[in-house]
């Protein structure tokens, strides 16, 4: 199976973000959802996993430009965290995060823009670990 141009797209923007979010994270970044049973292991015990939750193409002829098919995506991001004893290095990884998604987009041949961001943290478990998830709403357009 390909790996979707969107996945690709987001990991490409999480392994170029620079070493201010590849130390807080030992940079484990996975095409996936994390299990939240997973040993999390390096010195910030953090992963953070990209995939697609859903979404919708926009047939040939609905399409406002001819020579691409749009698609709405839901994407998500998902940081796993046992670091610390609250949530506050899960909400830095966050901050690290939405910093690189912020005006993200690429135009080649495939075009990709993020429309809108939105994330919360949840507690999970014993032993206590820290899930953050980044849902973001994207617009794609595949060449015909």
């Amino acid at each position: 199976m390909a790996i979707d141009t969107t996945i690709t797209f987001l990991m490409g923007l999480l392994n170029g973000a620079g070493e201010d979010l590849h130390s807080l994270t030992d940079h484990k970044y996975i095409a996936e959802i994390p299990n939240t049973d997973m040993v999390l292991n390096g010195a910030h015990k953090t992963v953070v996993g990209v995939t697609i939750l859903g979404s919708t193409r926009t047939s040939y002829f609905m399409s406002t430009i001819r020579e691409y098919l749009k698609s709405d995506v839901s994407a998500q991001i998902t940081v796993l965290t046992a670091f610390g004893s609250n949530d506050s290095h899960c909400r830095n990884v966050i901050s690290g995060i939405l910093n690189v998604l912020q005006d993200a987009q690429y135009i080649g041949t495939y075009r990709i823009f993020i429309n809108s961001v939105k994330w919360e943290i949840k507690v999970d478990g014993s032993p206590q670990k820290w899930v953050g998830n980044i849902t973001l709403d994207i617009t794609r357009f595949d060449p015909i």
